[in-house]
């Protein structure tokens, strides 16, 4: 449906409410604290724009406001799981640990939870760390600068206390590593160059990528091959399964196999 000025003005006021409740938060670092007064200032000044223009049209509500509100509300979601009273402070503190391994500068970023009600919730949002045209369009637009990014983890509400459950957090901070340097998908092109040019040319070799990567049979076998640009984008089974397989290794690091107890 289009998003009109009516829904836009739903949107705000929900908006306001979670910024008033989220005053009363309290964090245990002051990155937190000072990541939600920007979020404060991008509310007053998202709101100060759509009540200075009261007939925006749809494309730039939904282009502008709207996605500003939804980022207001995404950091609130993982800001508000990640309070003081919400997740132990060591499981963010060692998270933070290992990313400081792999992160240069490391301190741009901040680890944060949200609690799921799924078992098995655990899981990574790339949306508030990765998206550099939305800090971008903030900055233009509002002259907001945040110093910080929000790493976002998911994970089960039922494991939130449970130090020896949380060890699949290593994994999924793995892929917030692998998408902050875009690893496995350059990892993913190179593979497809090395099969199309030939490097890989006798059967025990190919047989052992079509074990393990099993989504670029069909590539593999094809003859001619198609252009690697058209097969990256098509072979996206096998580039899940090398970022999956990047990840084990990553925690693999900090929690041996714990790890294989609970990813299925």
């Amino acid at each position: 449906m289009s998003y009109t000025k009516e829904l836009l003005l739903v949107q705000l006021a929900h908006a306001k409410q979670a910024i008033d409740r989220a005053r009363n938060n309290r964090y245990s670092d002051t990155p937190k604290q000072r990541y939600q007064e920007r979020l404060v200032l991008l509310f007053e000044r998202v709101e100060a724009f759509v009540m200075a223009n009261p007939a925006l049209e749809d494309t730039v509500i939904y282009d502008g406001p709207k996605n500003h509100l939804d980022f207001i509300f995404k950091s609130l979601e993982f800001l508000d799981s990640s309070t003081l009273n919400q997740i132990p402070y060591e499981i963010v503190a060692c998270l933070t640990h290992a990313m400081k391994d792999s992160l240069d500068p490391y301190d741009n970023f901040i680890i944060v939870t949200s609690l799921v009600n799924d078992v098995a919730g655990f899981s990574y949002d790339r949306w508030l760390a990765i998206d550099d045209d939305l800090y971008n369009d903030i900055n233009t637009k509002y002259g907001i600068v945040f110093e910080h990014r929000l790493v976002q983890i998911n994970l089960p509400r039922t494991f939130a206390r449970d130090y020896f459950a949380t060890v699949v957090l290593y994994h999924e901070l793995g892929h917030f590593i692998d998408a902050k340097y875009s690893l496995i998908s350059r990892a993913h092109y190179f593979i497809l160059y090395l099969i199309n040019e030939g490097t890989y040319y006798n059967d025990p070799q190919l047989a052992e990528i079509k074990s393990f990567l099993p989504g670029l049979t069909s590539y593999i076998d094809a003859s001619p091959k198609p252009e690697i640009i058209k097969a990256n984008s098509e072979n996206q089974m096998s580039l899940r399964h090398l970022k999956e397989y990047f990840c084990d290794l990553f925690a693999a690091q900090y929690v041996d196999n714990t790890s294989n107890q609970l990813l299925i």
